[in-house]
């Protein structure tokens, strides 16, 4: 089972690398491209502008989605973070037929068949698509260039974040070239040149998004779902549930 003609999806509280990735793996292996929310941030907003890509439609939308159609996982493998109605089907795990993503493995991440799995230590998962299509020999079309870097661009805050890699660098250096990013491009009454621009550009549009909304839709803005063990000490523990520690007890409690 391959991933042409499956879904490619990124995960809850959508951010700019989850789109970037969606849409260059959905390019590169044959698939549909889609969204896990309604609504994005303005820095998406701003990047599809800047593209000339349109947003792509919801995970649900998508025909054959919610029945047997192949998904494949960009950007995430947590699968609480994933799109809710990919969550909600019973059938997910004989839907799934690939995951692209960089961060850690979840703990409850599993599968009822072989797939396809791509998962590095880059700071972005558009670099690890924009490496494939270098690995397959495959142009990359100038839109989905301009895509993925500004996918890069964000996730690894234009490349100074503690988590960007040198193929990170190297992948914005291929993608600013392949998507003529030096030229000036008009958007929004402004005009753009270059990936510093670029980035400086994206990071306004997503501040002035960011600051119209209400408190609870800040907090939840680049929130992230897991499940995790919370660990409290006690003098007293039953011992069921504790380890001992000389004297001290730690009373393990899941939160799911």
């Amino acid at each position: 089972m391959g991933l042409t003609d499956c879904v490619f999806v990124g995960h809850t509280n959508t951010d700019m690398d989850s789109i970037g990735s969606a849409i260059g793996g959905a390019d590169l292996y044959g698939g549909v491209a889609s969204r896990s929310e309604d609504e994005v941030n303005g820095e998406i907003e701003f990047a599809c502008a800047y593209s000339g890509l349109e947003l792509p439609p919801h995970f649900r939308d998508v025909p054959g989605a919610l029945e047997d159609r192949g998904v494949v996982l960009v950007d995430h493998n947590e699968p609480k973070q994933s799109v809710q109605e990919f969550q909600d089907n019973p059938n997910r795990a004989q839907q799934l037929r690939g995951v692209i993503d960089h961060h850690a493995i979840a703990e409850g991440f599993s599968t009822a068949t072989p797939l396809f799995v791509d998962i590095r230590a880059w700071g972005s998962a558009c670099s690890i698509i924009a490496h494939n299509y270098v690995r397959k020999s495959e142009p990359i079309p100038e839109p989905v260039a301009k895509m993925l870097l500004c996918g890069i661009l964000s996730d690894t805050l234009n490349l100074t974040s503690a988590t960007t890699t040198t193929a990170d660098r190297l992948m914005c250096v291929l993608l600013t070239i392949l998507g003529d990013v030096e030229r000036p491009v008009q958007v929004g009454g402004d005009t753009i040149r270059g990936p510093n621009e670029l980035a400086v550009k994206m990071f306004k549009a997503k501040t002035n998004w960011f600051v119209g909304l209400g408190a609870y839709a800040i907090c939840r803005g680049d929130m992230k779902r897991f499940k995790v063990c919370l660990l409290y000490t006690s003098d007293a523990a039953d011992e069921e549930d504790s380890v001992d520690l000389g004297g001290r007890r730690i009373i393990k409690k899941k939160i799911m």
